[in-house]
């Protein structure tokens, strides 16, 4: 017992140090950049596809249908790897890392966004018809705001994902949360605690995600209120 309390007093006091959290941190920053930078590409992205999907123009729905079922059976950690190779700016890794998941993160979206359009009852467009609306009026106005309200639990998880699928940008070694612990345990000395480094970075993940999602349910329970 004493032995025990010993060892996990020498690794608190050699990793939990101000250098270790300053290193963290930085890469906890990045993590976030890429995290809400794809979120909010993605979600504009994927209800594009998910309106090109649904809608009458033959076209249009053929490229969003290949685009969503290539993306969606393609491993992420491949689209991460090819910016490697083509991506046009190769030395801004954040960019080619945001990329990535943003093209995959689309794809995915996009299906939960179809989900929630399709939900919407069709008399709901007979109604916005009714009013003078126009095709896109309608959309933007009636059917797209009833499609989020009902997508807001998928959207949720799926968001809460993508923060946790950032740790795959590791590959492209441009200093996130992940990368940064590897690192720190490289650079500080700390290959004897390797364990305790990594549950720290679990542990940070799991507080973000569990902050996201709480302030996202209570996001979700104020539009039920107000609607």
């Amino acid at each position: 017992m004493v032995e025990l309390l010993s060892s996990l007093r020498d690794t608190v006091v050699t990793v939990y140090t101000p250098l270790f959290f300053k290193v963290l941190g930085e890469g906890l920053l990045v993590t976030l950049q890429i995290a809400l930078s794809t979120i909010a590409i993605s979600f504009v992205a994927g209800s594009a596809l998910a309106i090109m999907r649904n809608g009458k123009n033959p076209v249009a729905r053929w490229v969003a249908t290949i685009y969503v079922e290539t993306v969606r059976n393609i491993p992420l950690l491949f689209f991460i790897t090819m910016m490697v190779f083509f991506s046009p700016f190769p030395s801004n890794k954040i960019f080619n890392a945001t990329l990535a998941m943003s093209i995959f993160t689309s794809g995915v979206v996009a299906e939960i966004v179809r989900g929630g359009l399709n939900g919407v009852p069709k008399g709901q467009w007979e109604a916005a018809s009714s009013q003078g609306f126009g095709a896109f009026q309608a959309m933007v106005h009636i059917i797209l705001p009833q499609a989020y309200r009902r997508i807001l639990a998928p959207m949720i998880a799926q968001f809460v994902t993508t923060i946790k699928d950032t740790s795959f940008c590791a590959a492209l070694a441009m200093g996130d949360l992940y990368d940064r612990a590897k690192q720190a345990i490289n650079q500080l000395d700390l290959r004897d605690h390797t364990a305790a480094v990594y549950v720290t970075v679990a542990l940070v993940y799991f507080l973000v995600c569990f902050t996201f999602t709480n302030l996202a349910k209570r996001v979700q329970r104020s539009s039920y209120v107000i609607k």
